[in-house]
């Protein structure tokens, strides 16, 4: 018993800071001016440890096998003791307040927070006092290889746009889309970095990118992310001419815009024309322009560009600039693609002065410039549709109303990692839909062949550029530049146990060569599961675990994981004392522990003074001591390790009972007539009056009624007894008492009869000697 407080106005409210739970008495003394103890009160409390949680923290995913987490082994929800709320780092949260487990899918670190339900039944002043004592846990929940993928858009128009999607190590896997979660996925091939090109996909949307590979640190697990890309519609509309222009300076030509999407705004800059808040089905016309070549270009509100052109012929254009147009589709560079080419040639076999342009539809891109001086010329273009003007010096637009398509030619399609970081050597297969011819070569131009598999194995840091051939000659061949970064393994040692008596045994990983952010953690047990993934390390069971080091990002070391064995913590152990009061007239006594103390090999004794645990050093490791001094007196167990496993106190009070008083000679009673005594021994808190080995009486005044040898024990609430014995005789015969002679007239010696008082009633007869 620890007592804290005193007199005074500081003493109206008291804080007390419990540290352990229990249930505690709370004593409340009034003292009023000079009356000590003018009014007494007592209530409990009850002090509850947080839920204690068994979440683990460290939990391997595997795609297409959901993992289950239970914050609380054992419980039964249905208890409905806790409340329960888990959450993933994004704040969405799983379950309801009885889920004491939820079972995911998906990599992130997952929360659990647990407190204990408020009871029904309460007031709202009781539930407003009522401590809940939430506890939290936190656990990740992800592949044994951790890597992040990364992308180098997330929102785009649909067009000829190219978004690539890399893990952040060089590791190759195949790759998906889903397209507004519709449930399909759609294969896109076996890459290390996804060049997708969006105007492949299928048409605007939301899509989920998957990325599906094998997990390279746990066999048999396959790792699964997902990015995001919305992808939006572009603002698609059809120009149309409706009628030429009569000639160079008649203004009477037209043509309409008919919208395929909404736009926010459609605009013809040549004309400085604008329409706003356009939509799908609506025709804008055009009208009373002059001959030429027009842009219509349209912007959705999600900023989407659209642009195309439409050609308003000149009915009588002038002879000089009549052209015929002629195409050279792309063909292949040594490396890449050369581009195509439109040919210029004026009918009339002379050159002329003026300019001509060349207009790419869908993104509005210009080729233009002054005649040059022949009469045929070539402007070389990339693939697409084209239209082509030729202008006279004073402006008169000469349009050729075809569209001329220049053939696109395309590059083998193939991957390897663009920028690479492993560690001491990375070894590596070009992947792609089709078979290549592939050379690989370092900064200085020096060949480096595969092995008989087709892998290359890179041994140093460089730059190192790659080169994809189509053995068929169909497609271009393509060259990709590697940066590799090669480093040196890495050099690390596990720690001793670090005892730390509030969180366990701990383990640390001591790096030589690295920095923690750089590298992941891999703790292990016995079975190969991971069991930890920071740089500290809390086993909850004794047993022999591994650690392995690999770096955060790149290719994994060949290092040998370290091996340990680890003892945990002994448990608590619970233990309470036995104390002894001092009884009257004792001057010592004796504490004893109660508890199992064979994992306990320290003992430390305390005995509080002025609510100060002042220790004594004397009675270490002892199990029973004898103090000579009233008080409080604490016990604290220690393992072996020092940390703590038990603690209790007890109160050594001083009776201060004195002997009973009893009749120290027999009593004669006899009951039947009503003669008895009653006998009080004193003022104690217990007593027990026996006759032969048997209690007749627990009152504090006795009348005994039966003859014999009686013992009292008395004893206070501390237990100090004493014990006194008395006898107790029953007489109840008659008697009577005269003398067996007189002497006349003298009154010392008469006749006098005694009766005892159990005789009522006397007659006397007196006879002479003759009867």
């Amino acid at each position: 018993r620890n007592e804290f407080g005193g007199p005074g106005d500081e003493f109206q409210t008291l804080d007390q800071i419990f540290n352990r739970p229990g249930i505690y008495t709370v004593d409340l003394r009034v003292d009023r001016c000079a009356e000590i103890g003018y009014e007494n009160f007592t209530a409990e409390l009850e002090v509850v440890g947080p839920p204690e949680l068994t979440l683990a923290a460290d939990v391997t995913l595997c795609a297409g096998t959901p993992v289950t987490l239970t914050a609380i082994d054992g419980y039964d929800p249905a208890t409905g003791l806790y409340d329960f709320q888990w959450t993933n780092a994004a704040g969405q949260i799983f379950g309801d307040e009885n889920s004491n487990s939820i079972t995911v899918d998906e990599e992130s670190i997952y929360t659990v927070q647990v407190s204990y339900r408020v009871p029904s039944g309460l007031s709202d002043d009781e539930a407003a006092l009522f401590e809940t004592c939430p506890s939290m846990a936190e656990v990740f929940v992800g592949p044994a290889f951790e890597f992040d993928l990364t992308q180098t858009a997330t929102e785009v128009c649909f067009e000829e746009i190219s978004v690539t999607f890399a893990p952040d190590t060089p590791i190759a896997g195949e790759w998906f889309y889903e397209r507004n979660g519709d449930g399909t996925r759609v294969a896109l091939g076996e890459f290390f970095e996804l060049e997708l090109w969006v105007n492949t996909l299928p048409g605007a949307g939301s899509y989920d990118i998957y990325f599906v590979t094998d997990d390279p640190i746990l066999e048999g697990c396959t790792i699964e992310k997902r990015l995001q890309l919305l992808v939006n519609e572009l603002p698609i509309f059809v120009p149309n001419q409706t009628s030429p222009a009569t000639d160079c300076t008649t203004a009477d030509g037209g043509f309409d815009i008919t919208m395929d999407a909404d736009a926010a705004e459609v605009r013809v800059p040549e004309l400085s024309l604008t329409f706003s808040n356009v939509t799908s089905g609506d025709v804008i016309p055009v009208t009373n322009v002059l001959p030429g070549i027009y842009t219509v270009e349209a912007v959705s509100t999600a900023g989407c560009f659209y642009s195309a052109s439409v050609t308003v012929e000149n009915a009588n254009p002038p002879a000089a600039y009549a052209f015929t147009v002629t195409t050279t589709d792309e063909t292949c560079a040594a490396v890449g693609v050369n581009p195509g080419s439109i040919t210029i040639s004026l009918n009339s076999g002379l050159p002329a002065v003026g300019t001509y342009t060349v207009v790419r539809q869908g993104d509005g891109q210009e080729f233009t410039g002054p005649l040059p001086a022949t009469a045929t010329f070539m402007v070389d273009v990339p693939y697409g549709d084209y239209l082509v003007e030729i202008e006279d010096p004073s402006g008169c637009g000469i349009p050729d109303p075809t569209i001329y398509t220049i053939d696109q030619k395309f590059e083998v399609v193939f991957s390897v990692p663009t920028f690479v970081e492993a560690c001491e050597v990375f070894a590596f297969t070009p992947t792609g839909p089709n078979t290549l011819n592939y050379t690989l070569t370092n900064s200085a131009g020096v060949v480096i062949s595969p092995e008989v598999t087709g892998e290359y194995i890179l041994t140093s840091s460089g730059i190192y550029t790659i080169r994809g051939e189509d053995p068929n000659g169909v497609d271009c061949p393509r060259e990709i530049e590697m940066d590799v970064n090669l480093s040196q393994p890495i050099d690390f040692e596990v720690s001793g146990p670090i005892i730390d008596c509030q969180n366990g045994v701990q383990f640390a990983a001591i790096l030589n060569n690295a920095l923690p952010a750089d590298v992941l953690f891999l703790w292990k047990d016995e079975l190969g599961v991971i069991v930890g993934r920071r740089q500290t390390f809390v086993p909850s069971q004794d047993g022999t675990y591994t650690l392995e080091v690999q770096p955060a990002s790149g290719g994994l070391c060949s290092t040998p994981p370290q091996s340990f064995t680890a003892e945990i913590l002994d448990e608590a152990v619970p233990v309470s004392l036995e104390a002894q009061p001092f009884c009257f007239g004792e001057t010592s006594t004796t504490i004893d522990i109660v508890a199992d103390l064979s994992t306990s090999p320290a003992i430390e004794w305390f005995r509080s003074v002025g609510g100060t645990l002042t220790r004594i050093p004397s009675f270490d490791n002892l199990s029973s001591i004898t103090v000579t001094e009233p008080g409080t007196y604490e016990v604290l167990l220690r393992s072996s390790l020092g940390c703590e496993l038990g603690r209790a106190n007890a109160v050594v009070a001083e009776s201060t009972i004195i002997p009973p008083v009893v009749p120290t000679e027999a009593i004669t009673i006899c009951a039947i007539e009503g003669v008895t005594r009653s006998i009080d021994p004193g003022d104690y808190d217990n007593y027990s009056w026996i006759l032969n080995g048997e209690e007749v009486s627990q009152e504090a005044i006795f009348t005994p009624t039966l003859p014999g040898d009686y013992e009292l024990r008395v004893s206070d609430n501390l237990g100090c007894e004493y014990v006194a014995n008395f006898t107790i005789l029953e007489d109840c015969k008659l008697k009577i008492i005269y003398p067996t002679g007189v002497v006349l007239n003298d009154p010392n010696r008469n006749f006098i009869l005694y009766a005892n008082e159990f005789i009522d009633d006397v007659e006397v007869f007196i006879f002479n000697r003759w009867g």
